[in-house]
């Protein structure tokens, strides 16, 4: 089922959801991206967030964090596990 794509990305320091389009700040360290439902409707089976910085930076994403969404296995929305 196409769904937005809501991924919180939580960061080892402070950030500002300026740095990142489409995101809102949840948390002092966690910033909340959105995209629309619109990007699976050229039919594409994988879409990109790009989020600036280095690997390091990041402490943990997580896909659809307030399970709204169909998920069977919700274990594999969280990195790292």
């Amino acid at each position: 089922m196409p769904s937005p794509v809501v991924l919180d990305v939580t960061f080892t320091a402070a950030r500002d959801a300026a740095s990142v389009p489409g995101a809102a700040t949840v948390g002092e360290r966690t910033l909340r991206v959105t995209r629309p439902v619109e990007v699976w409707f050229d039919g594409a089976r994988v879409h990109e967030v790009r989020i600036p910085g280095a690997l390091g930076d990041l402490d943990k994403l997580q896909l659809d964090p307030g399970g709204r969404f169909p998920d069977k296995i919700r274990e594999d929305n969280v990195w790292p596990r």
